[in-house]
């Protein structure tokens, strides 16, 4: 009993140094200019639109899975909010070398974590790329990859929106803001807002009730929609390795979502959970389906 008392201590102190490490870094305020596709002006049916973190590797590897994989007229964005200025100037010039368009998240607001960052960055772009273009839109993580032939305007083709359903016990939910699918005109005019949903005493630290980045749409965008009528999303985690179904953080472990159409490799090179062995495998295996 004592011992797990210490170590939970030692891991409280250790989420606060990496929290502080990581509000430390959003001080350094840097400015790359845009670079935009030769199709950016071009009508598109639906924009796929990448936030970016200090991960070119990843946004390679995207880039090449979308245009290999997803078919129709689709725009990819890459919309950046890495706090490494060597990072983004190497993710600008990916985006240089595919001819897939990058923009600087420009509101560099210190945020509190992860999920805060992750909202201020979407909230930017809703209001200085999605409002401005009007057309359909998806926000992707950028460890998420289409591994099977698909046309992503069908996802809100007849829908609102389609995505990571996340269900909580009060009747509750929301989109999870790494792949989530919008028709531009059920949310046009809407107050959209991609922060947390706050209630007092409702958030958890690591339990299932704990709203994460998008959930603050609830009032304004997902409790008018029956989510009876929508679009299924069929996820689970998985051993790459094996095909197993596995729990969250078992050796090798990766999440399918929409029947095996895309692969979420939970963060590759940036949190404290990645392993360097197991990101390895699955560069491996995404070189494979390339």
């Amino acid at each position: 009993m004592f011992n797990k008392i210490i170590n939970s201590i030692k891991k409280s102190f250790q989420r606060k140094k990496r929290r502080f490490e990581y509000r430390l870094s959003f001080k350094e305020r840097f400015k790359i200019e845009p670079f935009y596709s030769s199709d950016y002006s071009n009508p598109s049916d639906i924009d796929l639109i990448t936030v970016s973190f200090n991960s070119p590797k990843l946004i390679d590897y995207q880039i090449r899975c979308l245009k290999k994989f997803l078919k129709g007229n689709f725009r990819h964005i890459i919309c950046d909010n890495s706090t490494k200025k060597e990072a983004a100037a190497a993710i600008k010039e990916i985006c240089k070398k595919y001819d897939v368009t990058y923009i600087r998240v420009q509101d560099r607001k210190t945020p509190n974590g992860y999920s805060n960052s992750h909202a201020i960055a979407l909230n930017w772009i809703w209001k200085n790329v999605v409002a401005k273009r009007e057309n359909c839109f998806s926000f992707l993580d950028h460890d998420i990859f289409p591994i099977e032939p698909l046309e992503p305007f069908n996802y809100v083709k007849e829908y609102p929106v389609f995505g990571r359903y996340v269900s909580v016990p009060s009747g509750k939910w929301y989109l999870w803001a790494g792949f989530s699918f919008f028709n531009f005109e059920t949310v046009k005019n809407l107050p959209l807002n991609f922060h947390r949903y706050k209630i007092w005493g409702f958030i958890s630290v690591h339990g299932k009730n704990w709203m994460d980045t998008g959930s603050a749409n609830w009032k304004p965008l997902y409790s008018k929609i029956d989510r009876s009528k929508l679009n299924p999303c069929e996820e689970g985690f998985f051993d790459f390795v094996t095909n197993e179904r596995v729990d969250w953080g078992a050796k090798n472990f990766v999440q399918y979502l929409d029947n095996k159409k895309w692969l979420h490799i939970f963060d590759g090179g940036n949190r404290e959970n990645t392993e360097a062995e197991r990101i390895e495998r699955i560069y491996k295996l995404l070189d494979d389906l390339i």
